[in-house]
């Protein structure tokens, strides 16, 4: 074990040296770096110089340059003394002379041909007409050429920018063997030629050495700046609304940008109504969760657990009365008495009708005049000229016939005679002159004349009235019916245990809970009116008077109108709706009494009445209009045979002749149809289905009315608007300058084919969106003007159906996108069932179900307000809020609290400004609903990916199936109470996430309300906001003048409409949100691969993000009281600073302490990497030291820190480089390689196995064993033993809860002596270590020991594979070369000596980490044998050998040629004599020392000179230059190979290959 000790003296050694560099810290080495690499580019240059005068006097100039720069250097050492420094020391020295160089000579060549394109159609030449250019300067040039050039041209700017960054890298760099080459690590022309130990200084190889260098340089240069370019292209807002590119660039972005193919302008808009339409559910969905409690507290908790009969059935009841009583009203009228004759059914009919809604619409009439209005009062004005006309005439004595008299001003004068007709004309002309200068009556006075008019009965005379136009005001629902709210109090009261009600509390609680249902069904009918009133304030004045005459007839029925039969995707109907059991029991009574009533004494069979309910539910023969149309009922219609509506059809059973609506029909009918449809009756259902409904038909017609505002402001503003009016101006509008565009492709009309006519609009069928009532006609917006049509009005029926679009609009506003999932297929069923929803709920049972995920997450979410410089829990009031806002059944949570209840007042804040405030100051669900609208809240990443994954699969057809059967089985109620603790859960983790968003929307709120009052600005007071300064620094880059600038630009005021939405907008753009991610990603969750996908995209979109914003706030001026100021540069500071400190200061900090603490070295946290999980290694390892056995721990602090996703790319890059520091072939072979690691490293979350796929493919696969290489099960196991583990180990895929960890943590809690403690391998856990795995920080014991047996199976399989790399090509049969052989045996030495490399390093890492080394020993040589073993462990190669096999496989092969070919000779043997050769050098080759083996040359490629491998092959040196101590010594022990000249092919097997 002498080698060993040697071993562990080097180690501690060097681990000395190390501590010592360590003492300088990662950051100062950073700093340093740039500093050493600011040096180093003089250095470069100095050092190029002193290397061409060597070049031509024979001396050393360039070692003296290298020593002098050595010792001013004051930077080099604290850059050399961390991975980090010295990558960034590298970086420094070539980015900027190559950056510099690639810029200088890329604008160089687009100015000079710039000026050519100033004239053209771009933006830059559109500047300059418009006079915003002052100048033609450089800058004008270099844009008008980016604008403009044509592809060819702009790829030469780019080549000779590409070039000369290349040639400034080659010239400026500090030191090239240092640095390195891509060829280095891949080969091939630029890898360098290197000096060895010995080699005399070459000048020439050293300028060689640059040009290689600077040649490489120039494609990486080229390539770092196509990638910025493409960047750069894919943020340009220059073209912002018009046309994408069709290129393969532009397919990418819109996948990955969270706006889609949607323009910049309509994202937001689309964000802003979603917002809204989640406030409206949210609504909802507090008041269900109100009356669910509510409810449940009338019955006994334990008759509500155990399921009880009776229980259920009288909660359905209630339920039943509270959904006629939120869609019933208050009558003015007389309740209706039947009438003598009338039936049962025909006088429910008439009362129904009585109870339901009666709605009060308020209006108003408008100063202005109808079309027929504007008609009236020129007939009025016609009237009062013709009697002043007239009056002349007949005071000049002339009289005409009373048909011309009546309408003297309007007639043709020159058909009367002559006399009369020169009369009437200056009649005529002296009333109009008179008129013009003193009008008789003007518009004003003709308004308000028909305002004052009266009937005779004193009334308001409401034809008049009619002639102005009228707009709706408001939409309530009125009262609840008061018969029915006495008889649902009378019914509650009726359930209680006898005697309860005589104690007076008891009465008095439940009198408290019956009226607080009552105000939460009010409420929702309050929130029902607001939605009606947002679709009524829309409508223009016929609209509005179709509305008062119809809605109370419908709106009733469009409440209550859910079915089962109708929850198909987008309402439709479902075409494999299954009725119930017992509806087609009661079905099959009903239809059978209404056939005898029509047909006495006859009946039908069973078989008939089932083909009758098949019939009657046939999809075919249903129609249901989900939408608001005041043109029809809103409820369901069909065709019915003649027997059901009561005409004698005995011989036509089957037909459907007739045709009904669900609302006409009364009784036995109206039952059977409802629940044959499965109509509901749960008001709770009701309530959210209603809601949901009406939000999307209210809040899809605000969609539309903001587009089209957004669109006028654009184009008022002189940017791209989002509509055109044509398609000519289609593509005058959204083109740029040489694009030509089609219709259909590039873009739009939105409504597709409509055409207007006198009615409206023609083929409202194929519009989009929810509104397509020809009675819902709306008001023009804006500047729209009212459109007519043959000189008539024409009503608007949709506000932008006519119009033209981007065809990425519509796509993304409107297409429905999931129409190619309306059917699924046999084979998509399955995959539903067997990957997708496992893959959903594995997901879910890893995270919404397990308690200590929830911990997590609540923790690694706070570290969002950190990363953007608020420091958690700081502010009380925030938290007090948040919590307060929170949307769980927490206590606390879901609070009403009136708006500025706990509001303080500001220090020289205004009595107006904190009244304001007052009234913004929200809190509880009132705040969490605007914080909805908003986009701030109710958007967490993972319940985004896991609703939508479960929506996607919706158990798919087969499981859909089964699941309609449970009822028959009792298990429906224990999916419905797994159902709602899932959606507890849910909310629970939403609220994880929202308690954050909503800490930080506060924090940013009063971050800038305190910045900008402290610059100076008060709410009154304009100013350019970041948005506004970006704007003017655009145009100030433009040539424009600042103060013209900022005059153009408009400004905004500081109140808190602005604050909150800048608050929100920092919010959402910086903290993970759903509604960002983009297509791409999202489509990954249909895939049997990743899991959360989403999560880390949106972790690199908001890293990017907040430094974006950072710097921004940082560099942002504008000018308050005359001064220009930076009022957010403080925040941006703070901002940066908790972007570093959360991301790279608090992990690296956690590791430092750690390891200070635990005494733990640099050499040990290296060795733990390689003894962690795969995923692991790349992670922020925290160790922790056992003190007694001095074992390690480590701590995965990666699994708690947020920002991983973005850190551990680059600890993969430090990590490589850190690796390859011992070989000498420079760095930026080794940067390179961890550059595609850590690319590997951000892409693993999106393409590796999801839970439940990497379950199954452990088994079905991978053959029983994981991915980490344990086993499933024992290859020895009998075939069920392995069923029933692998059956197992997918639950355990599913198993909720976080189940291991907690039967870990009931072990920890028993007694040291139980033998309880110990689990099924003999393992006992910490209690404290157990407790801390709750929150992400269980350390993971690391036992080498344990781990080795992984290991050895690796190496043996890797080993076998790199052996077989040589006999797999050489024994494929058919003809074989020398040269062939010789490179199969080359590649196959490759293979072995990396994989004898990393066993080499298992074994040293093991040691290090304390391994017990008799039992690593033995475990090695029972795996390895002991051969390998004792040359491994001693850094000893092996080359392969070639065995007896192989040889006789060539023999075999060459017997089979020579019977084609009896003069072809085996080619082994012509081999014989390089492999030994090979063999010779590969015996120099270390495994502790050499990174790689050295390069071969095959002979056979290039005939060798005899004498040089004449020599090679006596004795072997025993000294070898270059070769390690251990190495020199089994050289020696090797002895002499003896010379194969002359002998014969035996004797040489013999020789060479000992062993067969």
């Amino acid at each position: 074990m002498a080698f060993l000790e040697d071993l562990q003296n080097t180690t501690t050694t060097t681990t000395d040296t190390v501590s010592e560099d360590n003492e300088v810290g990662t950051f100062q080495s950073i700093m340093a770096g740039i500093g050493s690499g600011l040096f180093k580019i003089p250095e470069g240059l100095f050092s190029l110089g002193a290397t061409l005068i060597d070049l031509g006097a024979d001396t050393n100039k360039a070692a003296e340059v290298e020593e002098y720069f050595a010792k001013i250097n004051p930077f080099d050492e604290m850059a050399e003394a961390t991975t980090a420094g010295k990558i960034t020391e590298l970086v420094t020295n070539l980015a900027i002379p190559g950056g510099v160089a690639f810029k200088l000579a890329n604008t160089a060549v687009k100015a000079s041909k710039g000026g050519n394109y100033l004239n053209m159609t771009g933006n830059a030449g559109k500047n300059i007409n418009n006079g915003i250019k002052k100048t033609l300067n450089k800058k004008n040039k270099i844009r008008a050429f980016d604008e403009s050039a044509s592809r060819i041209e702009k790829a030469a700017a780019f080549a000779a920018g590409a070039g000369a960054g290349g040639v400034a890298e080659g010239i400026f760099v500090g030191d090239v063997q240092d640095a390195g080459t891509f060829g280095d690590l891949i080969g091939g022309p630029t890898a360098l030629e290197r000096e060895l130990e010995g080699d005399v200084y070459d000048p020439a190889k050293e300028i060689l050495n640059r040009i290689k260098f600077g040649t490489e340089g120039a494609l990486f240069t080229g390539a770092l700046g196509g990638a910025g370019a493409v960047i750069k292209k894919l943020r340009n807002t220059t073209n912002a609304g018009k046309a994408a590119d069709r290129s393969f660039l532009e397919y990418i972005a819109k996948n990955l940008r969270p706006r889609g193919e949607l323009t910049e302008a309509a994202f937001p808009i689309t964000k802003k109504i979603e917002g809204a339409a989640a406030g409206d559910i949210n609504d909802a969905e507090t008041i269900v969760q109100d009356l669910d409690g509510l409810i449940s507290g009338l019955f006994p908790y334990f008759k509500r657990l155990k399921g009880d009969k009776v229980v259920d059935a009288e909660r359905k009841k209630i339920l039943a009365k509270m959904n006629r009583l939120i869609t019933s009203g208050e009558s003015k009228l007389k309740k209706p008495t039947k009438f003598q004759g009338e039936t049962v059914d025909q006088f429910q009919l008439r009362l129904d009708e009585y109870q339901n809604i009666k709605p009060d619409i308020t209006t108003k009439y408008l100063d202005q005049l109808t079309f027929k209005g504007n008609q009236a009062f020129k007939k009025r004005y016609q009237q009062i000229e013709n009697t002043e006309i007239n009056k002349i005439l007949k005071d000049q004595g002339i009289k005409l016939d009373e048909k011309f008299s009546k309408k003297i001003g309007q007639i043709d004068t020159y058909s009367l005679p002559k006399v009369q007709g020169e009369a009437v004309r200056n009649a005529k002309k002296i009333v109009r002159e008179r008129f013009e200068k003193n009008p008789p009556i003007n518009k004003s006075t003709f308004v308000d004349e028909l305002k004052n008019s009266k009937t005779k009965e004193g009334k308001p005379d409401i034809k008049k009235l009619n002639l102005l136009e009228e707009e709706l005001t408001n939409v309530s629902l009125g009262s609840m019916n008061k018969q029915l709210v006495k008889e649902f109090k009378d019914d509650i009261l009726k359930l209680q245990p006898k005697g309860i009600l005589k104690n007076k509390k008891t009465k008095e609680v439940l009198e408290e809970d019956i009226a607080e249902m009552l105000e939460n069904m009010n409420l929702m009918r309050m929130k029902f009116g607001s939605l009606f009133g947002i679709i009524g304030k829309r409508l223009d004045t016929d609209g509005v008077r179709n509305f008062k005459e119809l809605f109370e007839k419908k709106v009733s029925t469009w409440l209550d109108r859910s079915y089962d039969i109708f929850k198909g995707r987008n309402s439709q109907l479902l075409d494999n709706y299954k009725i119930s059991a017992a509806a087609i029991a009661k079905g099959k009574v009903g239809l059978q009494k209404l056939y005898q009533e029509a047909n006495p004494g006859k009946s039908l069979t069973d078989s008939q009445l089932e083909q009758n309910i098949k019939s009657i539910i046939n999809p075919k023969n249903i129609s249901f209009d989900r939408g608001f149309n005041l043109a029809n009922k809103g409820d369901p219609s069909f065709k019915v045979p003649d027997f059901f509506v009561g005409q004698s059809s005995a011989d036509e059973v089957f037909d459907l002749n007739t045709p009904v609506r669900l609302s006409e029909l009364t009784g036995i009918q109206k039952q059977v149809m409802e629940d044959l449809m499965g109509k509901n009756k749960d008001a709770l259902q009701t309530i959210i289905e209603a809601t949901q409904s009406l939000s999307t038909f209210a809040r899809g017609n605000q969609l539309k009315d903001e587009l089209l505002k957004t669109d006028q402001f654009l184009k008022s503003a002189g940017k791209t608007g989002i509509f055109a009016n044509s398609p000519q101006e289609a593509i005058q509008q959204f083109s740029k300058p040489g694009q030509t565009l089609t219709q259909g492709l590039d873009y739009g009309q939105v409504g597709q084919g409509v055409k207007r006519t006198e009615r409206g609009l023609q083929g409202t069928e194929t519009m989009r969106g929810p509104r397509a009532d020809p009675l819902q006609t709306l008001r023009p917006i804006g500047d729209e003007a009212q459109p007519y049509f043959k000189g008539k009005p024409s009503p608007i029926i949709d506000p932008i159906a006519e119009k033209y679009t981007l065809q990425g609009n519509i796509d993304g506003i409107f297409k429905p996108l999931d129409e190619m999932a309306n059917s699924k297929s046999l084979r998509s069923s399955l995959y539903s069932n067997l990957i997708l929803y496992p893959k959903a709920t594995s997901q879910m049972a890893k995270t919404i179900l397990s308690p200590f995920t929830h911990a997590r997450n609540f923790i690694s979410a706070g570290a969002f307000a950190a990363a953007n410089g608020m420091i958690p829990f700081a502010d009380k009031e925030a938290v007090r809020r948040a919590f307060n806002a929170l949307q769980t059944p927490l206590i606390g949570t879901r609070k009403r609290i009136d708006a500025g209840t706990n509001i303080k007042r500001l220090t020289n804040e205004t009595d107006k400004e904190f009244k304001l405030r007052k009234a913004n100051y929200l809190e509880g669900n009132e705040f969490y609903q605007k914080l909805l609208k908003l986009g701030v809240v109710n958007s967490q990443v993972q319940i985004g990916d896991l609703s939508n994954l479960l929506r996607d699969v919706k158990f798919g057809g087969l499981t859909g199936r089964v699941a309609d059967g449970l009822d028959n089985y009792g298990l429906n109620r224990i999916l419905k109470v797994l159902g709602k603790a899932k959606k507890y859960s849910e909310d629970f983790y939403t609220a994880e996430d929202d308690f954050w968003k909503i800490f930080s929307f506060i924090g940013e709120g009063n971050r800038l309300r305190s910045s900008y009052r402290s610059a100076g600005l008060s709410g009154a007071q304009e100013f350019h906001d970041l948005a506004g300064a970006r704007r003017i620094k655009d145009l100030i880059d433009d040539g424009m003048a600042r103060k013209d600038a900022e005059a153009l630009v408009p400004k905004v005021r500081l109140d808190e409409d602005f604050l909150d939405n800048e608050a929100a907008s920092i919010v959402r753009n910086n903290i993970p949100n759903y509604a960002y991610v983009g297509n791409a990603v999202k489509g990954l969750r249909k895939l049997p691969v990743g899991n959360f996908v989403s999560f880390p995209a949106e972790i690199i979109r908001t890293g990017v993000n907040i430094v974006e914003r950072g710097l921004d706030e940082i560099f942002y001026t504008t000018r308050i009281n005359g001064k220009l100021v930076n009022p957010l540069r403080t925040v941006g500071l703070r901002r940066l600073s908790g972007m570093a400190f959360t991301s790279t200061a608090v992990p690296a900090g956690v590791v430092a302490g750690f390891s200070a603490l635990y005494d733990v070295t640099e050499e040990e946290r290296m060795a733990l990497k390689n003894y962690v999980a795969d995923w692991s290694k790349n992670s922020t390892l925290v160790p922790i030291r056992d003190m007694k056995t001095g074992k390690l721990k480590v701590i995965d602090f990666s699994h708690s820190n947020a920002y991983d996703t973005l850190s551990r790319p680059i600890q993969t890059i430090l990590n490589k480089v850190a690796a390859g520091e011992g070989d000498k072939d420079g760095m930026l072979d080794d940067f390179y390689a961890g550059m595609i690691e850590a690319t590997k490293e951000l892409g693993m979350p999106f393409v590796t196995e999801s839970i439940w796929t990497e379950a199954l493919a452990d088994i079905y696969m991978r053959g029983g064993e994981t991915r980490e290489g344990f086993d499933v099960w024992e290859s020895k196991d009998k075939l069920g033993t392995k069923f029933q583990k692998g059956i197992y180990h997918l639950m355990m895929s599913q198993a909720p809860l976080n189940w291991k960890q907690l039967e870990r943590l009931n072990l920890s809690i028993k007694p040291i002596d139980d033998l309880g403690r110990l689990d099924d391998r003999g393992r006992q856990y910490e209690l404290g270590n157990e407790a801390l795995g709750v929150i992400g920080f269980r350390a993971q014991e690391i036992d080498p020991n344990k781990s080795i047996k992984y290991k050895i199976a690796q190496y043996n399989r890797d080993a076998r594979e790199s052996k077989s790399l040589f006999t797999q090509e050489v024994l494929k049969g058919g003809i074989t070369t020398p040269k062939q052989i010789i490179d199969a045996y080359i590649n196959a030495n490759r293979a072995l000596f990396e994989t004898e490399k990393v066993l080499y390093k298992d074994i040293e890492d093991a040691i290090t980490l304390n391994a017990n080394e008799t039992e690593l020993a033995q475990s090695l040589i029972k795996g390895v044998g002991k051969k390998t073993y004792g040359k491994v462990s001693n850094g000893i190669f092996t080359p392969v050998n070639i065995s007896k096999n192989v040889i006789k496989g060539f023999q075999q092969i060459t017997e089979d040629i020579k019977k084609v070919d009896p003069t072809f000779k085996n080619p082994l043997y012509d081999s014989f004599g390089t492999i030994a050769n090979i063999r010779g050098q590969l015996f120099n080759v270390g495994l502790e020392e050499d990174e790689f083996l050295p390069e071969i040359d095959n002979p056979f490629d290039t005939p060798p000179i005899p004498d040089l491998i004449q020599g090679v092959l006596g004795q072997l040196p025993p000294v070898v230059s270059g070769a390690t101590p251990s190495v020199v010594n089994a050289n020696a022990k090797l002895g002499s190979i003896p010379t194969i000249v002359g002998q014969t092919t035996a004797e040489e097997i013999n020789e060479v290959f000992p062993n067969g």
